[in-house]
């Protein structure tokens, strides 16, 4: 059983800002996908 009903989650998801999601996950991929910064982080392992 799931945290919320779908009903309640589909509500919630059909309230949200596709413009603002699509603008902050560009900045999280330019971010995280670049390879000099991924090569920064080894110390997390």
């Amino acid at each position: 059983m799931g945290l919320f009903q779908p009903s309640v989650l589909n509500s919630y998801l059909n309230l949200q800002d596709q413009s603002v999601i699509t603008k902050a996950y560009k900045k999280y991929t330019k971010y995280f996908h670049n390879t000099t910064i991924q090569d920064n982080m080894d110390f997390l392992y």
